[in-house]
C-alpha cells in the first residue's frame, strides 16, 4: 500500500469516527434529555402516584378504586398527557378525591408484570381498577382536561 493510500484510509478512519462520536452524543444526549423531561412532568403534576402494590393495599382500606397509569420518562405522549391533563388543578382534585393513584412505569423492571397482567403494549395508557373484584376499565387516552374529568 503507497503511502498516500493509507494517509488517505487514516484520513477516512478519523472522519467516520468523528461522526460516530457526534452521533452518540446526540442520540444517548436525546434520551437522556427525554427522560429527565419526562420525570419532571410526572413530578410536575403533584398527584402522590405510588406503586402498584402500595396503591392496591391502599384502595382496599379506603374503599376508593385504583387509578393506574401506564407510562414510560422517555415517551412523548406521556410526557403530554402529565403536563396538560393530570397537572390540571381539576383533574388533581378529581383523582385525589376519587382514587389512589398509581404510576406503573416502562422501564422499571418490577412493573413489567404488571404491564403483562393488564395486557398494555402500548403508553400512555390510563385503567381504573376496583381492587376487591379485580375488574377493571381502560380511559380512552385524551389530552383534554375536561374530556379526561368526563371519562374518570
Amino acid at each position: 500500500m503507497t503511502p498516500k493510500a493509507r494517509k488517505k484510509i487514516r484520513y477516512i478512519f478519523k472522519e467516520v469516527t468523528i461522526v460516530a462520536k457526534i452521533f452518540a452524543v446526540v442520540y444517548f444526549g436525546g434520551r437522556q434529555a427525554n427522560s429527565w423531561l419526562g420525570q419532571k412532568a410526572l413530578n410536575d403534576t403533584g398527584i402522590a402516584f405510588q406503586p402498584y402494590e402500595a396503591a392496591v393495599e391502599q384502595a382496599i382500606e379506603s374503599g376508593k378504586p385504583v387509578l393506574l397509569e401506564f407510562g414510560a420518562v422517555g415517551c412523548g405522549s406521556c410526557r403530554k398527557l402529565n403536563s396538560q391533563v393530570m397537572a390540571d388543578e381539576r383533574v388533581k382534585q378529581k383523582i385525589h378525591d376519587d382514587y389512589v393513584a398509581a404510576h406503573v412505569e416502562w422501564t422499571n423492571e418490577q412493573d413489567q408484570p404488571v404491564f403483562q397482567h393488564f395486557g398494555v403494549q402500548s403508553f400512555p395508557q390510563v385503567l381504573i381498577l376496583d381492587p376487591n373484584t379485580g375488574s377493571y376499565y381502560r380511559i380512552p387516552t385524551t389530552f383534554d382536561p375536561e374530556e379526561f374529568l368526563k371519562l374518570i
